[in-house]
């Protein structure tokens, strides 16, 4: 009896600490430090003690249900320290809004022993909850990997939704792709309608003026589709309308992203045909949620990158499930990969980045499988020969052909930039001469002041300051002053560093959800007719009727929505991907994370870019997912299982 009023008295103390966490904000660095009683006071809203006892009664009833409450679960607390943590930074640089002289810092965390107190406390709650949340979710993963079926074990509420899932899931596998594919145009008809014949926005009306001759080519955007889109409305312009054209690009984005989107939900269904409700889930996700209708109606690179980095993450993931069982690759399956990843690599400028990471990773888990290196060597092979085509063919021949212009590495300094510019102003004491003279080798700095430097966006410093012309001289003199700032400054450095990628890994954006939405261009509905109005009819837009603004705001209450809302917000993937990695290792299937790889170093390719939480940067692991759970959760075959009992 004792033990038992013990074990609820722990829960409820556990509770109470969770919930005043949850509950609890930060104070800006502007106001009065604030005393003890402040910092409870912070924490004391009028919905604190009915979260108090909703998580008691949790904690309890998992306690019970999985009967194993003194057993410590490794993973759970290392992933639950680290979303912590992250929450607690992200909370404490979002008291403001960031923006041109407003900046986060370290100081509302660890300003005074109070808010130390207060950081702590709240750092301690959120583990707690974390910790219980990602250990529950790790429980019924094993257990649905453990059932043959999984509608065993469930409450009578759960076996009737389970019910459902399974015949819709029947439904889908009696329908080849193209019904998905049919499936997924028809949800998107509605953007399609409404924005006809499609949105231009800013990429887009650039890559039409290189095409027509009003600016010359550059490789900041891809050529590839530059071209495309160009071409496209001169056939347009021939047929009696540039709307045409743009209408053509659209109907082709459409295509290719609903037949990559089926082909995923295919994909799916062979990696865990016993886990259907991946595949629903995945369905229900690319029909209705606003991210792809938006994609294939806004004329610019990106949704065609979607469909060539899903194919590509598709006949991989295949590939790699039938050499698991035993089978070895065809020639044809190479010859796939190759078109695939040269693909990817020509419609994203650090697409080839990508797609080598991707060939590599699946070469290095099928050595770890002791498959044919016969295989291994052929992918590595390919992805010599991606990068080898790619800079011949289209940096040296291309490029040379349309006397483009090299993209400007500022794109890849984005973070240095945004330090810089940070010191320069916060610092002006501490710029010696030294760092003055290599900061100005790639930087006119006569003009860094506070009203110019935006901590989220580096697109002010990298287009207004830095230089179009520089050498490798000018590169490494500014990396001897970068460093000398930092090793002088680095708190400084690492406060830059969160303000400009704060929207990649922290997910409670809710205050400004446009931030992950049509506000950082997700969808870009706005047309830019004074860009393109010089070589493109700008009527060919669409109208901003009453009707159509009604539509956009619609879409827009998306990111609002309690819970499902956050499927727009770049960073919930990110920790999806660490949580999938800490399941394998705590699963002890640690050779599945080489394959996982990939699309870990896609997200620090976009940390590094020079937009914060741009969401369409995001989209393609977004698109892909469903294939990294069912991969996770998917048995690999009977060659491997046995090699690894």
């Amino acid at each position: 009896m004792f033990e038992k009023q013990g074990y609820c008295l722990k829960s409820f103390v556990m509770a109470l600490l969770s919930s005043f966490a949850i509950c609890s904000h930060f104070a800006a660095v502007q106001d009065p430090d604030f005393s003890l009683p402040d910092l409870f006071y912070l924490g004391n809203r009028s919905d604190m003690l009915l979260a108090a006892v909703a998580l008691c009664v949790l904690f309890v009833w998992y306690g019970k249900q999985v009967g194993r409450t003194d057993r410590v679960d490794k993973a759970g607390i290392v992933l639950s320290f680290l979303f912590s943590a992250v929450l607690v930074v992200g909370r404490a640089f979002t008291v403001n809004d960031v923006t041109y002289g407003v900046y986060g810092t370290f100081d509302t965390m660890i300003g005074s022993w109070q808010r130390c107190l207060f950081t702590v406390l709240v750092f301690a709650g959120l583990w707690i909850a974390l910790y219980y949340g990602v250990r529950f979710l790790f429980e019924k993963l094993d257990a649905l990997r453990g059932r043959a079926d999984a509608e065993e074990s469930l409450s009578d509420c759960g076996k009737a939704v389970h019910s459902r899932i399974t015949r819709l899931s029947f439904f889908l596998q009696e329908h080849s792709p193209w019904s998905y594919m049919a499936l997924f145009a028809l949800s998107w008809l509605p953007y399609i309608i409404v924005f006809f014949p499609g949105t231009i926005y800013v990429d887009g009306a650039y890559q039409l003026r290189q095409f027509f001759g009003a600016d010359p080519y550059t490789g900041h955007h891809p050529l590839a589709t530059t071209l495309l889109l160009g071409s496209l409305v001169q056939v347009g312009k021939a047929l009696g309308s540039d709307s045409i054209g743009i209408f053509l690009y659209v109907a082709l984005q459409t295509l290719l992203v609903s037949y990559a989107c089926a082909r995923i939900v295919e994909c799916i269904r062979k990696l865990a045909p016993g886990q259907r409700w991946i595949a629903v889930a995945c369905v229900v996700f690319f029909a209705f949620v606003p991210v792809w209708g938006g994609a294939v109606v806004s004329v610019k690179k990106d949704a065609l990158f979607y469909a060539a980095f899903g194919m590509l993450v598709v006949s991989v993931f295949e590939l790699a499930k039938r050499c698991s069982s035993g089978e070895r690759a065809r020639k044809r399956d190479y010859v796939r990969l190759f078109l695939l990843a040269l693909a990817v690599s020509l419609i994203r400028n650090e697409g080839s980045l990508v797609a080598c990471a991707i060939l590599c990773c699946f070469g290095l888990y099928l050595i770890i499988l002791k498959q044919s290196r016969r295989q291994s060597v052929f992918l590595a092979g390919l992805a010599i020969c991606v990068v080898l085509s790619y800079g011949i063919g289209y940096k040296t021949v291309l490029m040379g052909a349309l006397d483009a212009e090299n993209g400007s590495i500022s794109e890849a300094l984005a973070i240095p930039l945004q330090q810089t510019a940070r010191y320069w102003i916060a610092a002006p004491e501490d710029v010696t001469d030294s760092i003055s003279e290599g900061v100005s080798r790639v930087l006119d700095t006569s003009g860094l002041v506070e009203s110019v430097y935006n901590p989220q966006i580096s697109d002010n410093i990298k287009f207004g300051f830095f230089h179009k012309e520089y050498g490798a001289g000018d590169l490494l003199a500014f990396a001897r002053s970068y460093i000398e700032m930092g090793s002088t400054h680095p708190v400084l450095f690492a406060e830059a560093f969160v303000d400009q990628t704060l929207g990649w890994w922290y997910p409670e954006l809710y205050g400004d959800p446009d931030h992950a939405v049509s506000g950082m261009g997700l969808w870009q509905l706005t047309p830019a007719p004074d860009v393109y109005g010089e070589v493109v009819d700008s009527s060919l837009a669409f109208q901003e009727t009453g009707a159509v603004n009604a539509f956009v705001s619609l879409i827009d209450c998306f990111a609002y929505v309690p819970g499902i809302g956050m499927l727009v917000y770049p960073a919930v993937y990110l920790w999806l991907l660490a949580f999938l990695a800490a399941y394998l290792v705590r699963a002890g299937e640690k050779r599945k994370l080489v394959m996982i790889l990939p699309f870990a170093l896609n997200f620090l390719i976009c940390i590094a870019s020079p937009a914060n939480g741009l969401t369409r940067y995001a989209v393609p692991i977004m698109m892909v997912c469903g294939i990294l759970i069912a991969f996770t959760l998917g048995e690999e075959g009977e060659s491997a299982s046995a090699m690894h009992r």
